[in-house]
């Protein structure tokens, strides 16, 4: 990567810091105790999202994003929300701090 590209990474990350708070993210969201049997991808966020994953049991998988800013939805709180493809009844929300929710939401999902 060339001087100007890197330079240009780094204040491009500074500023997204800053924008979107991580410091203060890493210390508000809460420990979530996933089951032993789940695999969980961490992706990268987008789309405004704070933090992105996958969950894959079997066959199975969901997409779970943590949307901090209401850039998302429409939910004047910091909340969780579990998607799966081809369900109606997805995607399903919770707050932030309600990670046994969070845990059944996904339970129910990867069940479908």
């Amino acid at each position: 990567m060339k001087n100007s590209e890197t330079l240009e990474r780094i204040s491009t990350t500074a500023k997204y810091d800053r924008v979107m708070e991580t410091r203060e993210w890493s210390a508000s969201i809460p420990p979530i105790t996933f089951p032993s049997d789940w695999q969980v991808h961490i992706v990268p966020p987008f789309a405004g999202a704070v933090v992105r994953f996958v969950v894959v049991k079997g066959d199975s998988y969901v997409s779970v994003y943590l949307d901090g800013y209401d850039m998302l939805g429409i939910e004047n709180e910091p909340y969780w929300e579990v998607f799966t493809p081809n369900e109606d009844s997805f995607p399903r929300r919770c707050p932030l701090d309600d990670t046994d929710t969070l845990i059944t939401l996904i339970q129910e999902a990867l069940s479908l």
